[in-house]
């Protein structure tokens, strides 16, 4: 077996884990249901330790213990497991929370100790650097900078910044972030980084994108509404063209999407809604859309994207909101 195939088989058994979780959420009492969940755990010991997991992770959310304690639901033992399994389930499971708290929290606190400015989730902010320009943070952004005699650099850590730049011909403007490093003249432009890759839109004046994505080198030339957006796994560049009052529309609550993944735009709904989005069906979040949402309203944006494709919301918690495609 290669090392992919071992990976797409253990991705696979989390997607079932978690369907299992939310069919057992949605219908206790389906008849049969308990009798197959028991089959599909006693598979081997790798769905039992996937549903150890996938439990610990609600758990970390708050929401798991009462639930599945309130419809008799546990963490079963596969048969002829040694006796002491159940502890070692607790202990694993226990471990597992505290990984998966740590994964959810080590990154806030990489940003807190590296960035000079950020926002929370659902907040806006605007900053006026030292040079007079003027930056605009999206929810769950941040971005460091360094100023010196010769030149001006925002670093882009997370998120999303819309940039008002005051030209100096003595000190350029850089934004640089994981995947691009974007040369500024006297401009206004959007970047946004997700984990899909950055993408680089412009309203006015004239900015260079450059960088090495995957083995491919990129050099982009924008001109006022060209949206340039580098795929981080393929080093792939698409390019188009928008109306350039559209570079932004995050300002004015709007998220305009061109040809992308399900998955990125649930990414961008999650900065704006308070609780934890989820989409476990790998394949239902890779299909691509176009549409424009209105993100004063999270939960409506997020059923407005889905619903067209067959999917669902489902509200397992007030901190948890799981997409399916069934």
């Amino acid at each position: 077996m290669t090392a992919s195939t071992a990976e797409d088989g253990a991705a696979h058994l989390k997607d079932e884990a978690f369907e299992w979780l939310i069919r057992l959420n949605d219908t206790p009492d389906a008849p049969g249901l308990r009798d197959e969940f028991e089959r599909w755990l006693a598979r081997s010991p790798a769905h039992a330790e996937v549903w150890d997991r996938a439990c610990a992770m609600w758990a970390a959310m708050g929401e798991a213990q009462g639930h599945l304690q309130s419809q008799n639901v546990s963490v079963p033992t596969v048969p002829h497991a040694r006796p002491q399994r159940r502890w070692i389930s607790g202990a694993v499971a226990g471990i597992a929370a505290a990984v998966c708290l740590a994964y959810i929290a080590g990154p806030a606190l990489l940003l807190q100790w590296s960035a000079d400015y950020r926002t929370r989730n659902a907040e806006t902010r605007e900053v006026i650097l030292e040079d007079g320009s003027r930056i605009e943070l999206g929810p769950e952004s941040a971005f460091a900078s360094e100023f010196t005699a010769g030149s001006r650099t925002v670093r882009l850590l997370a998120g999303e910044i819309y940039l008002d730049i005051v030209h100096d011909a003595s000190r350029p403007f850089h934004v640089v972030s994981r995947d691009l490093d974007v040369r500024v003249l006297g401009t206004a432009f959007n970047v946004r980084v997700s984990e899909e890759g950055t993408q680089v839109g412009l309203e006015r004046g004239e900015i260079e994108a450059r960088g090495a994505v995957a083995g491919h080198a990129i050099d982009e030339t924008l001109a006022p509404g060209d949206l340039v957006s580098v795929d981080r796994r393929t080093g792939e560049t698409r390019r188009e063209a928008i109306a350039p009052d559209a570079i932004g529309a995050w300002r004015s609550q709007r998220l305009i999407v061109s040809d992308a993944t399900i998955g990125s735009v649930i990414e961008q709904i999650g900065r704006y809604h308070p609780s934890w989005i989820v989409a476990p069906d790998q394949g239902f979040a890779d299909r691509r859309v176009t549409g424009i949402f209105t993100l004063a309203d999270p939960d409506k944006a997020l059923l407005a994207l889905v619903a067209p494709h067959g999917g669902k919301v489902r509200k397992i918690s007030p901190y948890m909101r799981v997409v399916t495609g069934f």
